[in-house]
């Protein structure tokens, strides 16, 4: 404060001077970083709005329900990207995936099941 009021009454100290400036320019970083955060949380948001808002529902939600990620990737990789595609899979299309079981494949439905009605 002290350079602050020496500056207004017209001494001119170059530390002081510097010290304002330093402190504008962080405070624009400040505010760019913020306003940079606050878009990014928007876009998110946006992404999140328009999943929810699909006709269909990705299988990779099936995660919330249990389903492990690597059941999921097998799933993904036989080229079931979707609940419903799973729900309207012949069984034994879905047995035939290496690494389902009878169990997973009947715990995979079931989720499939409920991430579709939802």
């Amino acid at each position: 404060v002290g350079g602050l009021f020496s500056l207004c009454l017209g001494s001119f100290d170059p530390h002081s001077v510097f010290l304002i400036e330093m402190a504008e320019v962080t405070g624009q970083v400040k505010r760019k970083a913020t306003a940079s955060a606050r878009a990014e949380a928007e876009i998110e948001e946006e992404v999140l709005q328009e999943e929810e808002d699909l006709p269909y529902s990705l299988v990779d939600k099936l995660q919330d329900q249990g389903i492990n990620a690597a059941d999921l990737k097998k799933l993904k990789d036989a080229g079931f990207n979707t609940s419903q595609s799973i729900v309207f899979a012949m069984r034994k299309d879905l047995l035939n995936i290496k690494g389902l079981s009878d169990q997973k494949v009947d715990k995979i439905v079931e989720a499939a099941r409920k991430s579709s009605s939802a």
